[in-house]
């Protein structure tokens, strides 16, 4: 029974769980060994299309019953990074790069749909102005915005991937 058997939690199996992790924000409980079995699941199952109906099930019966054992701060630990992940498929950032009207190193104007700016070179974007870089000798002003940025539900995930496998293919 795998969520009993404690010696699938090894250093090297830890350590490949921490991969899966490397990209989280958040701070892996220490107090729960049945997390670590249940990525070493999440990490096994990398292509369930291939595994017949009877090995899926051994392996669902299997990660319910770890997932029976987690602590609450590991729990807490799954939920964050699921809804962390739900958020993050969903954003979109627009940059825009444009040259300036002034090619001199002193002082620039841009045309916005609201009013003329002066910007000092190699300033960073503010809230309401853009950010001046310097490429080559040559300033160019900067925007960056995040655009369309919602929460997707699981369902709109697992359409999404079935979306990229499509288009990987081609």
């Amino acid at each position: 029974n795998l969520a009993n058997d404690t010696s699938s939690t090894t250093d090297e199996g830890s350590k490949s769980c921490d991969s899966l992790l490397s990209s989280s924000p958040f701070r892996k409980p220490t107090d729960c060994p049945a997390l670590d079995r249940l990525l070493e699941q999440v990490r096994t199952f990398s292509n369930p299309c291939s595994l017949k109906d009877d090995e899926l099930d051994r392996i669902y019966n299997a990660s319910a019953a770890i997932v029976r054992t987690l602590s609450k701060s590991a729990c807490v630990f799954l939920l964050q990074n699921w809804l962390l992940s739900l958020a993050m498929c969903d954003v979109g950032i627009l940059i825009v790069l444009a040259p300036t009207v002034d090619d001199k190193n002193e002082k620039s104007t841009i045309n916005t749909d609201s009013t003329n700016m002066e910007l000092e070179n190699l300033q960073l974007q503010g809230e309401s102005a853009p950010g001046m870089i310097e490429v080559n000798g040559h300033p160019w002003v900067y925007s960056v915005k995040v655009v369309d940025c919602g929460n997707k539900s699981a369902i709109s995930l697992r359409k999404r991937q079935k979306k990229e496998k499509d288009i990987a293919k081609l």
